[in-house]
């Protein structure tokens, strides 16, 4: 169990700010804030970039598992926060996902589960 999310922002280069740090993100955040999102509804969505790649890129139904149950202390973010980030800045910036599609078969399970979407 991670103690401190804030911590874990701070490890990850995100830093505490939530400042955007190349063009291309601005001009994602900027599309973003124009659809009607606040400022600090897109800053917990790259929090939940963050917190995907320090999950070793889980699904989005992993995500939104972990958050409901609350199995991380102080975690500031909800599912509407993970479900922005798959929506509308998962497939546009994870280069581990994209890869991982690449050079990967797709794991064969015998029964789907709807929530590990």
């Amino acid at each position: 169990m991670v103690e401190n999310f804030e911590n874990l922002m701070v490890c990850a280069d995100y830093g505490v700010t939530g400042k955007c740090r190349s063009v291309k993100r601005r001009a994602l955040q900027d599309r973003l804030q124009d659809m009607g999102y606040s400022k600090d509804s897109i800053k917990r969505a790259r929090m939940v970039s963050v917190l995907h790649k320090r999950m070793d890129y889980a699904p989005r139904g992993r995500m939104v598992q972990i958050i409901l149950e609350n199995r991380i202390k102080d975690l500031k973010l909800d599912e509407n926060d993970v479900i922005l980030y798959f929506d509308m800045i998962h497939d546009r910036e994870c280069v581990g996902c994209a890869s991982g599609r690449m050079t990967r078969y797709p794991v064969w399970r015998e029964k789907r589960d709807h929530v590990l979407t």
